[in-house]
């Protein structure tokens, strides 16, 4: 299972199951907000300051709260979370769909959870259908609003998709495949993943 946007995650145990959205790497942001000048990063507002927001100070969207455990959110969704064991990279995950659709907040078709050394750092999470009788821009300028979040969204090229970047701490991307998706990483985390992975595939001399 891939969990990160270079390819879009697949979510377990939903239906329907989204299908991934691949972005060019040209049409990726870089580490810093791109500039309103770029022709292919055009801001939705650009009166609206980048965005301020930190991994500790991110609003909990659907339930989902990063740096948590899987115990804490399981009491938080009331159900009890699991993760599969870590790989090689201590990263674990859990998906909340049709085998605990339940525990899903109201207008949620499934939330797609992963785990770096036993902390939330990804997440994906599916709306309903209802979500887009409006369009991408104005939903996610509506889940700022919701969630008194920064608005500094960027759309690019690629249809069907926005993006919002802090800078070294966060990125939300908004998708629409059957439903509309919402993904997010916790930058540091992800990070630290990224030394790991280097230092497994070249480890110090003995």
């Amino acid at each position: 299972m891939i969990l990160f946007f270079f390819s879009a995650p697949y979510f377990a145990q939903m239906t329907p199951q989204p299908k991934p959205i691949r972005v060019p790497q040209h049409q990726r942001p870089n580490k810093v907000n791109e500039p309103s000048t770029d022709p292919a990063y055009v801001p939705l507002d650009a009166t609206i300051a980048p965005c301020q927001l930190t991994v500790e100070n991110a609003p909990t969207i659907s339930g989902v709260k990063f740096g948590l455990t899987p115990n804490e959110l399981g009491k938080a969704f009331n159900i009890k979370i699991t993760p599969g064991a870590p790989n090689h990279l201590e990263v674990s995950t859990f998906s909340i769909g049709e085998q605990n659709k339940s525990a899903l907040p109201k207008g949620i078709n499934g939330i797609y959870l992963a785990f770096f050394n036993n902390r939330l750092f990804y997440a994906a999470i599916a709306f309903d259908n209802a979500s887009q009788k409006q369009t991408l821009d104005k939903f996610a300028l509506a889940l700022s609003e919701k969630h008194n979040c920064s608005k500094a969204w960027f759309k690019t090229a690629v249809e069907n998709y926005v993006y919002l970047f802090c800078p070294g701490e966060l990125r939300f991307e908004l998708t629409i495949n059957d439903d509309v998706q919402l993904r997010v990483l916790d930058l540091k985390a992800d990070n630290e993943k990224l030394q790991k992975r280097k230092q497994n595939n070249h480890p110090k001399p003995q």
